[in-house]
């Protein structure tokens, strides 16, 4: 019954029966005390119910305040100060309302309503006026529920022997050194690093966060020490960060500096290393220059596969040109470059008779106006400016008159 509640609670906050919802959230809650969402609609609840009890809402807001910090959630972070402030703002604390809507990081047409309905108790206050003192801190300095005690530590404080279950696991012994393992997540602004290790003390404890790395070192409840150095993929926040230990792991909160950046690995793979007082050792030996490359000019090109080698081109239909006048075979394919003259215009011909009338403008006019120095068959391309002369590389581009 007690895991229907919530769902019973939401149901009966849409047809606005408050304090049925109050009943059903108290009793959630009862269950889960660390759960902020449950606070945060007990205090909506008692917020909307009439007469509203703004004491009782801001009670449950600012436990929803602490229990949302202690699991890094940005979305409860800002409903709980959202609701904290609406509460302030109804038992007519409006420096604190104020203060308190400021901690709300997400905008949103509520929080704009909000922050008018408080400008506007401004301009009517009047100098050294209490209501716009401002006594709340961010995270408020209060003490977290216990959780409720099990069947068997009422019977002991009753005087009664806890009956002993002769299936019940054994309480696991400390984690041996070589059977510790890690885990790591990460969100917008955290990476989240967790050691698996059991048997350990916080006074055997010791992290130590920097900007690029952090040490974990410890003792456990068998004498074993263990240490580790580990350097970070990206730069972190030391200040911002921390780190608690639970009976079962180590949890690091490192916070990315600067934020919003995805790391692709936990772990840089090479760290940076401390600078030796020795220089590197530089070489004597003489230094060549590389021979001369033959290449040809590279000529622009607006091809999507890359410039052609129009040089090795021309070298190629010449020799097949002159393999074939020795005899009257040919090898494949060599009819379609058959033609009267140089074997190069034959292919340029070739290329012109067989293309779209796009294509053929886009030749004629990027030839022309580039003075022979460039060739497109991208009418999209060439129709847009006038095509500059480019020279091939090596080269420069004068006018008749300087030559």
């Amino acid at each position: 019954m007690a895991a229907q509640n919530p769902s019973k609670a939401s149901q009966a906050m849409e047809s606005r029966d408050f304090p049925l919802a109050i009943e059903l959230y108290s009793s959630a809650i009862a269950h889960s005390p660390f759960s902020p969402v449950y606070h945060i609609q007990r205090s909506t609840a008692y917020q909307r119910s009439s007469p509203p009890n703004y004491e009782a809402a801001l009670r449950d807001a600012e436990m929803a305040v602490v229990l949302s910090y202690r699991r890094d959630r940005r979305e409860h972070i800002n409903s709980s100060q959202m609701r904290r402030g609406i509460a302030l703002w109804g038992l007519g604390r409006y420096g604190d309302a104020e203060k308190a809507f400021g901690w709300v990081s997400q905008p949103s047409s509520s929080l704009q309503i909000w922050k008018l309905k408080v400008q506007k108790e401004r301009d009517k206050m009047t100098a050294g006026d209490p209501a716009w003192e401002v006594t709340v801190i961010e995270k408020p300095d209060i003490k977290l529920p216990e959780p409720a005690p099990s069947k068997a530590a009422e019977k002991e404080a009753d005087g009664m022997p806890a009956p002993t279950n002769p299936l019940a696991p054994k309480v696991p012994t400390a984690t041996s050194i070589d059977k510790v393992r890690d885990e790591w997540y990460q969100t917008s602004d955290t990476i989240v690093y967790g050691l698996l290790v059991k048997g350990v003390s916080k006074d055997d404890a010791k992290v130590t966060i920097e900007k690029e790395k952090f040490t974990i070192e410890f003792t456990t409840s068998l004498g074993e020490s263990y240490k580790r150095t580990t350097h970070l993929f990206g730069t972190i926040n030391p200040e911002t960060s921390s780190w608690l230990l639970r009976p079962t792991k180590f949890e690091l909160s490192l916070k990315k500096q600067p934020p919003a950046q995805k790391w692709s690995s936990f772990e840089s793979h090479t760290p940076n290393l401390p600078s030796t007082s020795t220089p590197p050792a530089i070489s004597t030996l003489p230094t060549r220059n590389p021979p001369p490359t033959t290449t040809g000019p590279s000529y622009p090109t607006s091809s999507r596969t890359g410039p052609k080698n129009w040089d090795k081109l021309a070298t190629d239909l010449t020799a097949r040109a002159g393999n074939s006048s020795g005899g009257d075979s040919k090898a494949a394919g060599d009819e379609e470059f058959e033609d009267e003259g140089d074997p190069v215009n034959s292919f340029f011909k070739k290329l012109y008779q067989g293309a779209d009338a796009d294509t053929r403008r886009a030749m004629m006019k990027s030839y022309q106006e580039s003075n022979g120095t460039a060739l497109s068959t991208n009418w999209a391309e060439v129709a847009k400016a006038k095509v500059e002369t480019t020279p091939p590389e090596g080269m420069e581009a004068k006018a008749w008159a300087e030559n």
